[in-house]
């Protein structure tokens, strides 16, 4: 299988996941670091050529620290049980209302095999595995993930799913948006729209009014997302009460204590 990376800001490599045999559909991104970290996984059906991928950039089995994901619809999010089981030492990052989901996908698969129906289902994703609910990491608006040479700042993004966050790399400055602002269709000057009606979310409230973390200036948005065909399911929620922002550590770690009990 070809793997496909290529730079896409300063310390940031993306890897075509090729999901459903297309390439430029969607994209994990490794940020280089002494705790190699990737943002998105694709589905199971993508975890070949990213791991293909990764091993091509110097990053085994062994060595991934971190999965960040800024939602958990199976195109971006699905793969996570799966390249979870081959590198045993990552620790898993979501936002708090998608956590449960990836412990428990059971109603996360039932409601894309609505949308899909079972054979688009196997065909595009293939099959959701959980992920052992003590490697889950909830975070929230302002939470930071700290790698060694730079973190990662969680934007509540809400609009395309309730539970989506975009994030803030400091190494680079780039916005890591997943479907926050929309699809980027290859080779079309084309953004379409991924806010389903009724989660309607201007720039502004979507970037908390326009506030750029840390006083820097941010860099073009990198979208995970390249292009697609069909809609893509609804989010599952659970519903939590708000929480003081809080930074969060990759060397300090304690379990999803919201996540339903693993096997």
């Amino acid at each position: 299988m070809q793997t496909v990376t290529f730079d896409v800001a300063p310390g940031i490599t993306a890897i075509d996941t090729l999901m459903a045999g297309r390439d430029r559909s969607t994209a994990a991104y490794l940020l280089h670091d002494e705790e190699p970290t990737i943002v998105e996984t694709g589905p199971t059906t993508s975890v070949e050529p990213v791991t293909q991928g990764l091993a091509s950039l110097g990053v085994g089995p062994s060595e991934l620290a971190n999965v960040v994901l800024t939602h958990i619809h199976l195109d971006h999010a699905g793969g996570v049980g799966r390249l979870a089981a081959t590198f045993p030492r990552a620790t898993i990052w979501v936002h708090e209302r998608g956590a449960p989901h990836l412990a428990d996908p059971a109603k996360l698969i039932a409601s894309a095999t609505r949308v899909y129906g079972e054979e688009r289902m196997a065909e595009w994703f293939g099959p959701v595995e959980a992920v052992d609910r003590d490697r889950l990491r909830p975070v929230d608006d302002g939470d930071r993930i700290r790698l060694r040479s730079r973190d990662l700042e969680v934007l509540y993004t809400p609009g395309h799913a309730s539970h989506h966050v975009a994030l803030v790399d400091s190494g680079s400055g780039a916005v890591l948006t997943g479907d926050a602002l929309g699809i980027h269709v290859p080779d079309l000057p084309v953004l379409r729209s991924t806010t389903s009606t009724g989660h309607a979310t201007s720039p502004g409230s979507a970037f908390g009014a326009g506030r750029r973390p840390s006083g820097r200036r941010w860099r073009r948005p990198t979208t995970s997302t390249r292009s697609r065909n069909g809609s893509f399911e609804r989010a599952l929620e659970t519903s939590r009460p708000a929480r003081k922002r809080r930074s969060t550590s990759t060397r300090s770690r304690s379990g999803c204590s919201s996540c339903p009990a693993s096997g």
